[in-house]
């Protein structure tokens, strides 16, 4: 069940994904597209199924890496209009949420295949420019 949770949450953010443009960002491809249904639904899919992995003990595998990155990429900060009436530390807490869930990839990533990993060098990368492009 997880697993077609997963599924379906991908192809979600992929539609998602069609609204926007590759220049956006380096790393993330749903960077500055507006709040759609697909967005909603997607990161909605993705928890349920990070959910069901971890209530299976399923803590350390690469879908639960797959479901945090996708949460990564679909985090929507608050609109720029109400920017102006919270404080910067708000908004800066706001943005640690991506930084917690590349994070977590990197974690699964180095358990399951080791730092010298491919996978996991891309994993670093997206974070440094996440922190670059913020």
């Amino acid at each position: 069940m997880a697993d077609l949770l997963l599924e379906l949450a991908q192809q979600l953010e992929n539609r998602h994904q069609e609204n926007g443009r590759k220049e956006n960002s380096r790393w993330n491809e749903s960077a500055s597209i507006p709040e759609d249904d697909f967005s909603m639904e997607s990161r909605y899919f993705f928890q349920t199924a990070l959910l069901l992995y971890e209530k299976n003990n399923f803590e350390f595998t690469s879908k639960n890496g797959e479901c945090y990155l996708g949460l990564a990429q679909l985090f929507k900060p608050e609109p720029q209009e109400f920017n102006n009436y919270r404080q910067k530390e708000d908004i800066k807490k706001e943005k640690q949420e991506v930084y917690r869930y590349l994070m977590k990839v990197i974690e699964i990533h180095e358990f399951l295949l080791g730092v010298d990993h491919p996978i996991t060098k891309d994993d670093y990368a997206k974070l440094a420019l996440a922190y670059r492009e913020d």
